[in-house]
C-alpha cells in the first residue's frame, strides 16, 4: 500500500504549473525523435542534446533553451538514466545558438509603469461604472502589493487565489493573504498602506465594494465580472473571476489613453513598477525581496533600468535621516509603506485628496 504511493509523491515534487510545462517540452523532444528517426526512450548523449536544442531554437524560442534542457533532465532522471551529458560540446553548441539567435530573439521584459503614470491613469477612469472600479483596486492592490497578476485574478473558477475571505480593511491599510503563490505553498499576508491621496487603496477597496447590494460569500473570488447573481443560478457557482486576459486588456486600454505603447503593458508591469518605485525611494534591497516575497535575488531584474538613477539619489539625499531605512526603529511593512510614500513624493505631481474612506468619490469621476 505505501510502496504504491512513492510514485504519486515523485509526481508531486514538481507543481501543477511546471508539470504542465514539462510535459509540453516533452512533447516537443518526442516530436523531434520522431522527425529525426529516434527513440525517444532511450537515453539522450550528448551529441542528440545539442541536435534537439538546435532543432527546439529553430522552432520555438533559444530564450526557452534552458527550461527545455531542465525538462529533459528532469525525465532523464526520473528514468533512471542519470544527469543528462553536458560537456564542453554541448556547452559551444549552446553559445553558438545564443549566438546567433540571440541577435533577433530577445526576450522584452514587461514595461514598469511608474507612480506617475499611475496617476495619469486616473483622470481616464469611470469609477462609477463597475468595471473600472473593479480594475482600479486591482491595479492598486498589484502595484502596492506587488503581487503576480494570477494571484488576484484567475481564469479558472476552480483555481481562484484571492477570496473575498482573503481581504480585509485595517485602521493601517489593507491585510491580502496570498494562500500560494509560485515560491511558497502556505499562506502568505501582503499588507498595503493607506495613502491621503487618489491612489489610497482603502478608498479603492471601499469605492469598490459599493457596488455590491447583496452578502458575499467569503469562498467566492474577491475581484468578480459583476456584483450581482445571475438570476438563472443564483448561487456561488455562478459568481465570475475577473480573469487575467480581460484586466491585462484594460491595463493595455488605459496605457494608451496617456500615450504608452501598448506592448510591452501586462499584468506583469505592476509588480515591475511597484518594485522599481521602491527602487526610486531608496527602500533597502531586504525590505524589496521581503515585501514582494522573493525568495532569491532575482527581484534584482524587476529594476527598470530605464529610470533615471538620479532620481534615487535625490531622494535618497533628502531622507537621508533613515526614516524608513532604519529596521530598528520599524518593520519591514511600514518601511517599505514609506518608501512608496517617498517615491510619490519625488516622482508625482500633487494630486487632489480623496475624502474620507466610506465618502464619495472625488469630483474628477466621471
Amino acid at each position: 500500500m505505501v510502496s504504491s504511493l512513492v510514485p504519486v509523491f515523485e509526481r508531486l515534487a514538481l507543481r501543477h504549473g511546471t508539470n504542465k510545462t514539462y510535459a509540453s517540452l516533452l512533447r516537443h523532444y518526442e516530436r523531434f525523435c520522431r522527425d529525426t528517426g529516434r527513440d525517444p526512450c532511450q537515453p539522450i548523449s550528448e551529441t542528440r542534446l545539442c541536435e534537439a536544442a538546435i532543432y527546439f531554437c529553430s522552432q520555438r524560442s533559444v530564450q526557452g533553451l534552458a527550461t527545455y534542457v531542465s525538462a529533459l533532465q528532469w525525465w532523464h532522471t526520473v528514468s533512471g538514466f542519470g544527469p543528462l551529458h553536458r560537456g564542453g560540446l554541448y556547452s559551444r553548441v549552446r553559445k553558438g545558438l545564443g549566438n546567433v539567435y540571440g541577435q533577433f530573439d530577445k526576450a522584452e521584459p514587461a514595461f514598469a509603469l511608474s507612480l506617475h503614470q499611475v496617476y495619469e491613469f486616473f483622470p481616464h477612469l469611470s469609477l462609477r461604472a463597475f468595471d473600472d472600479a473593479r480594475n482600479w483596486c486591482a491595479l492598486l492592490f498589484g502595484f502596492f502589493g506587488l503581487l503576480r497578476v494570477g494571484e488576484y485574478t484567475s481564469a479558472s473558477s476552480a483555481k481562484v487565489h484571492l477570496r473575498v475571505k482573503h481581504v480585509a480593511a485595517t485602521a493601517e491599510g489593507i491585510c491580502l493573504v496570498v494562500p500560494f503563490s509560485k515560491t511558497s505553498l502556505t499562506p502568505t499576508a501582503v499588507r498595503i498602506c493607506a495613502r491621503g491621496d487618489i491612489l489610497c487603496p482603502v478608498a479603492a477597496y471601499r469605492h469598490y465594494l459599493s457596488f455590491f447590494r447583496r452578502p458575499r460569500s467569503p469562498d467566492e473570488p474577491f475581484f468578480t465580472t459583476s456584483p450581482h447573481l445571475d438570476p438563472s443560478s443564483p448561487s456561488l457557482s455562478s459568481v465570475r473571476s475577473l480573469t487575467p486576459d480581460v484586466f491585462t486588456k484594460w491595463l493595455k486600454h488605459q496605457a494608451v489613453r496617456i500615450g504608452l505603447e501598448p506592448k510591452h503593458i501586462s499584468g506583469h508591469s505592476l509588480r515591475r513598477g511597484g518594485t522599481t518605485a521602491l527602487f526610486i525611494a531608496g527602500c533597502s534591497e531586504a525590505v524589496i525581496a521581503r515585501h514582494g516575497r522573493w525568495k532569491s535575488d532575482c527581484y534584482k531584474i524587476y529594476f527598470d533600468a530605464a529610470v533615471p538613477h538620479y532620481l534615487a539619489t535625490q531622494t535618497l539625499l533628502r531622507h537621508s535621516n533613515g526614516r524608513f531605512l532604519s529596521s530598528s526603529s520599524s518593520s519591514l511593512h511600514s518601511q517599505s509603506s514609506a518608501a512608496f510614500k517617498l517615491a510619490a513624493s519625488s516622482t508625482s505631481p500633487s494630486p487632489a485628496l480623496l475624502p474620507p474612506p466610506g465618502s464619495p468619490m472625488p469630483a474628477v469621476v466621471r
